[in-house]
């Protein structure tokens, strides 16, 4: 396990599949980290395809209620995901070299149909809270597939205000909703499942206050 600066996160992680040539690039970690932002910016990069772990998602009507009173759901448990399906997918995606993807609506909370997904070049690119989780790894190490394992670790004050900037200045999400949110869901699933995945890295990236 090494430890990289947020700063110098794209040109390392870039140089060593360049240089080792990884089947797999798993970036994991919790809600605001910047997996989505540096996952983007690599794949543009080295043109290789990113698999996001959000279109794995269960339904809306699927998830628990944890908050009745202000209808709020479970989205940061790992039961929240069709783990069966992206196993099936990613055998189908290194043996076949094309998988019919599931596709997921953040607006309507849903599953919206289906994608021919397509890998020339690895590494393949996987992103999301459990990208580093014993399912992935586990059909890694089953298909003898090289892994490069990525975990962001960013302080708490600085996810929380890319989630603020992003869900209620883009989204237009009520602010005292989402800090509810953040405070009673996403906080708790991150210290009980989500930063556990820590251990499992080869990199971890943290913040430079800058």
């Amino acid at each position: 396990m090494s430890f990289i600066s947020e700063y110098s996160a794209f040109e390392c992680i870039s140089k060593i599949c360049l240089d080792e040539s990884p089947d797999l690039l798993l970036i994991g970690g919790p809600t605001g980290s910047g997996k989505s932002t540096l996952s983007l910016r690599i794949s543009n990069e080295l043109q290789i395809s990113r698999l996001s772990l959000d279109n794995y998602f269960k339904d809306e009507g699927e998830m628990e209620i944890v908050l009745p009173q202000l209808n709020l759901r479970q989205w940061d448990a790992p039961d929240c995901y069709h783990w069966d399906l992206l196993i099936e997918n990613l055998q189908d995606i290194f043996r076949k070299k094309i998988a019919k993807i599931p596709v997921f609506s953040h607006e309507n909370s849903r599953q919206n149909g289906w994608v021919d997904f397509t890998i020339q070049k690895t590494p393949l690119i996987i992103e999301g809270l459990y990208a580093l989780s014993p399912e992935i790894l586990g059909i890694a190490e089953s298909m003898r597939l090289k892994v490069l394992s990525v975990f962001l670790d960013i302080p708490e004050e600085v996810r929380w205000q890319r989630k603020y900037n992003r869900d209620v200045l883009e989204r237009n999400e009520n602010p005292s909703t989402l800090r509810i949110w953040f405070d009673h869901i996403i906080k708790p699933a991150e210290k009980k499942w989500i930063n556990q995945q820590s251990t499992m890295a080869d990199l971890i990236v943290t913040h430079d206050f800058k």
